[in-house]
């Protein structure tokens, strides 16, 4: 329920005011249908909003089938570390049963009070965003028989002039184009485990199909520097003869 009620550009109340709030709306739908799935805050970022939000609920019994936050950050690892301190957070707060629905999230600047206040800062910030884009995969889309859909290219635009999935209505980002290799791995929808140095930026997932017969590694370098991979399989499921194909989105390779 709400949307960032722990920044004053979308709550120009108490943080108290939002938990009588909450409560008082969630109580009136739980009435009218006690099926009905609520939750909130959609929390910007603020954990000592949300600390006392879980307090209030707790004390007073409230119904909170889910936890939606938001977040804007320049490192991807910072996902994962802040679901699992919410985890916690519901754990520690009794709502072990609830989702943590991560439901708004991009790169964003380190300093959003510069962000078009100050044009060199501007210029700055929105360059880095859009080279950090290109090498990350976190890109939704519309494909059709590998090409872009014509039917959804207006939705894939960037707010700034590169940062996009279409830049200018014409060429495609490299972030458009990781779209098949995240889709392959729900061909491949048994996760196996990933072993990788403590010190490597990057970011790898990997999968086997039903069969058993395809096995699928997505690699993401979010850094600004080259790396050298080297790809090591174990106690695979099979023995003989392999067919290796290898795809690459970067600025000189399209897949």
């Amino acid at each position: 329920m709400w949307n960032e009620p722990d920044i004053t550009d979308f709550w120009s109340g108490t943080p108290e005011q939002y938990y009588r709030l909450y409560e008082v709306t969630v109580r009136a739908l739980k009435r009218v249908d006690p099926t009905l799935r609520v939750g909130g805050p959609a929390l910007a970022g603020h954990e000592l909003f949300l600390d006392g939000f879980l307090a209030y609920a707790r004390q007073r019994a409230l119904p909170l089938d889910f936890l939606s936050w938001h977040i804007y950050t320049q490192d991807p690892a910072d996902v994962a570390k802040r679901a699992e301190r919410f985890h916690e957070m519901l754990m520690r707060y009794g709502y072990a049963g609830a989702q943590s629905v991560l439901d708004e999230w991009n790169y964003g600047p380190l300093n959003w009070d510069a962000l078009f206040q100050d044009a060199s800062a501007t210029q700055k910030i929105l360059r880095l965003d859009a080279k950090l884009c290109r090498r990350s995969v976190r890109c939704g889309g519309a494909y059709r028989n590998g090409r872009r859909s014509g039917r959804y290219r207006h939705l894939l635009h960037g707010h700034h002039s590169d940062v996009g999935a279409v830049y200018g209505g014409r060429r495609t980002a490299e972030t458009l184009l990781c779209v098949p290799g995240v889709y392959g791995l729900l061909k491949s929808p048994k996760r196996l485990a990933v072993d990788t140095a403590a010190d490597s930026p990057i970011r790898t997932l990997a999968g086997i199909s039903a069969d058993g017969r395809t096995i699928r590694i997505l690699l993401s370098n979010p850094s600004d520097q080259a790396h050298v991979l080297r790809l090591r399989l174990a106690n695979l499921p099979r023995s003989g003869a392999a067919e290796y194909q290898e795809q690459i989105v970067d600025e000189r390779s399209n897949l």
